[in-house]
């Protein structure tokens, strides 16, 4: 047998790593709550309306297509370590392009570079998860993912208090994600990161396979009819996600709701996500029966929140739509990288793929449809989840 040498951490060093990678988490989502809050603001300043929302969104969603999945193939080689500190300083470059951008091409730029740090950053992270204990990937994960939701929640709460009382504009979250991710860079230099998992072959079936198979053919060959699936329902999730979190406050503002009560929204979301998140790291689920769930419940409740007034009870609606969102990507990118006979790092970055198709096409649809109608985007979302409940029935348990 020939294997990949694959390095554990000890108890005590496996935990302080699950802490920092959900610590990181938590400030990228105080960063993604933070600036979906001012999206709008960034749109209105450079007289885009919803189409720029749409803009946006997608611009964020291009490095996804091809960032992930190339350093997932060069981190199961090389381990992750490298790439996750690496592309933490790459956002931190990206939101300061932002911060100090005075034209829309210059904050265009920012929002390419932060992305492409953010997205290479959070999907290497997210795969040394499943790394450092195969096991209880699905528990670390969505205690990973419960923190960034956490982090959502606080962003937007967090940019609307400096901005109403400290004189802050729509640069803040971008300020402060650049000291942020900084300080989280440098500690994860110093921070012992799992060995790239093994994966045992018998050398005959080897020798057979390496004759067969040219090497691009090899690099996707983990790429079974059950990971395009997983990646098909990963776009569908990921554009409903961005969709809902970048269009809400401008589909409350259309509600006349208050800036508190849009803020309240975005965070209820988040936070219904948080909460659900945590709930599922704890008990067991079938993840077919649990997707397919999860993607009716969004349809149901996004049909919800179109036909009432901005009050409270879009801030409750919302927080259950963050609810049913919770456990999707988490389950959809854990059972990938299971799935994937210890090239996690490279199913993790073809997951990405599909999250970059994901938000690039399904924002740019909710800001044509939303041209004239902000609260279209809300219908938009709501067809996709029925798409994706459509998806997950072909989806079996594993």
């Amino acid at each position: 047998m020939r294997s990949l040498s694959h390095e554990r951490l000890s108890p005590k060093k496996e935990k302080l790593f699950v802490i920092l990678i959900s610590i990181y988490l938590f400030f990228l989502g105080v960063h993604r709550g933070g600036t979906q809050f001012v999206i709008a603001d960034i749109s209105d300043l450079y007289a885009l309306g919803a189409e720029g929302i749409g803009l946006f969104a997608s611009v964020q969603h291009i490095p996804p297509l091809f960032a992930p999945l190339t350093a997932g193939i060069i981190a199961d080689r090389i381990g992750k370590k490298p790439l996750v500190t690496a592309f933490i300083f790459v956002f931190a470059l990206g939101c300061v392009i932002c911060g100090f951008s005075s034209s829309l091409t210059v904050f265009i730029i920012g929002m390419f570079i932060f992305a492409l740090g953010s997205t290479v950053s959070e999907m290497m992270s997210t795969a040394t998860l499943s790394d450092a204990n195969v096991e209880k990937s699905f528990q670390y994960i969505n205690i990973s993912q419960f923190m960034f939701s956490m982090g959502a929640v606080v962003g937007p709460l967090l940019a609307e208090f400096f901005i109403k009382n400290a004189g802050a504009d729509w640069r803040f979250p971008f300020s402060l994600g650049f000291l942020l991710f900084v300080i989280m860079g440098a500690v994860l230099l110093f921070t012992s990161f799992p060995g790239v998992p093994a994966r045992a072959v018998s050398s005959e079936a080897a020798g057979a396979h390496d004759k067969k198979v040219s090497g691009i053919r090899n690099i996707f060959s983990f790429v079974t009819p059950f990971i395009l699936c997983l990646a098909i329902a990963m776009m569908i999730y990921i554009g409903m996600e961005t969709g809902y979190g970048n269009f809400i406050d401008s589909v409350m503002r259309a509600k006349n709701a208050t800036s508190t009560i849009s803020a309240f929204t975005l965070s209820a979301f988040w936070g219904g996500m948080a909460i659900s998140r945590l709930v599922f790291s704890i008990i067991s689920y079938r993840p077919g029966r649990m997707l397919r769930l999860c993607f009716a419940g969004c349809a149901i409740l996004l049909a919800a929140i179109i036909i009432i007034p901005g009050g409270i009870l879009s801030i409750i609606i919302s927080a259950g739509i963050g609810f049913a969102y919770g456990p999707i990507w988490c389950t959809i990118e854990a059972v990938a990288a299971a799935s994937s006979e210890g090239r996690s790092g490279s199913a993790i970055g073809f997951m990405s793929i599909a999250s970059g198709l994901g938000g690039i096409i399904i924002p740019s649809l909710i800001g044509f449809a939303a041209k004239n109608n902000v609260q279209t985007s809300l219908i938009v979302l709501a067809i996709a989840s029925a798409v994706g409940f459509i998806l997950c029935l072909r989806i079996k348990s594993k």
